[in-house]
């Protein structure tokens, strides 16, 4: 006996309902939370890799003081690749407070620093102990950025958001849903059936689609569609049972066993 509403759910339920539209929530996955996530984690550990001290190379450049240096020598880091370039760390040593320091900037600006030999004066940026030249790029703003990277999960979290959509409406017609009488109209297989099986759903048994009508208020006859792997109880049955939402008659589900099994009181 279904319980009436409003009625409690399994924790189960609300995955499952997010996966009402497997395909919709796979490529969200793929195309909207992976991109990011992997995205922030590559650019962390470059962020990592070429940062050092208190300030970055841009805060120093903007608001340290002007003074001059000298090129100690220039390594070339063989080991990372930026938009197709080796990072050059630049050495160079200059005065703080009369005390001579040696520090280095991280750079792709490697054009710029080829005619660079040891005692090549430059023009650097102080601020505090820390030194920058300004007229280099910096790795930092040359590491990959995020904007294609959201442009790309923008795309994919349509995906989810058409999921979550679905899957709400799904849950709300569960809790509050009517029991009442469908005449079963007819069976149909999945579009995807025999496309990638296994690839758009949860299992390698795909969905059928349950086509049924039942009346609604003033007599209105209504048609609507339910997917469904039960289909057993479907066998030689001309009426079925589903819910419909009282407020939204058009909003229906197919009472079949993944539905009984969504309610915490069956």
């Amino acid at each position: 006996m279904v319980p009436p509403p409003p009625r409690r759910l399994k924790i189960r339920a609300y995955w499952d309902g997010l996966w009402e539209k497997p395909w919709s929530t796979k490529l969200g996955l793929c195309f909207g939370v992976f991109p990011l996530v992997l995205s922030f984690i590559i650019v962390s550990s470059f962020r990592s890799e070429f940062s050092h001290g208190k300030y970055n190379a841009n805060t120093i450049a903007t608001e340290g003081i002007e003074s001059t240096g000298t090129i100690v020598r220039i390594d070339t880091n063989a080991f990372a690749t930026i938009n197709g370039i080796h990072p050059r760390k630049v050495f160079f040593q200059y005065d703080v407070n009369g005390v001579p320091k040696i520090d280095f900037m991280d750079t792709v600006s490697v054009t710029a620093i080829a005619d660079w030999p040891p005692g090549y004066k430059v023009t650097i940026r102080l601020l505090g102990d820390e030194a920058t030249i300004p007229s280099l790029e910096p790795v930092e703003a040359a590491l990959p950025g995020m904007l294609t990277t959201f442009q790309i999960s923008a795309f994919g979290f349509l995906f989810l958001i058409y999921s979550g959509t679905c899957a709400y409406q799904r849950l709300k017609i569960l809790k509050y849903g009517e029991q009442r009488m469908a005449r079963l109209v007819g069976l149909a297989s999945s579009p995807l059936q025999g496309f990638l099986p296994g690839v758009f759903s949860k299992s390698k048994q795909l969905p059928s689609i349950v086509t049924y009508s039942y009346v609604g208020k003033g007599n209105k006859n209504i048609t609507s569609r339910s997917q469904t792997r039960d289909t057993l109880f479907l066998n030689e049955r001309d009426e079925i049972k589903i819910l419909v939402l009282p407020d939204h008659e058009g909003s229906s589900l197919l009472l079949d066993g993944s539905t009984l099994s969504a309610f915490a009181d069956y």
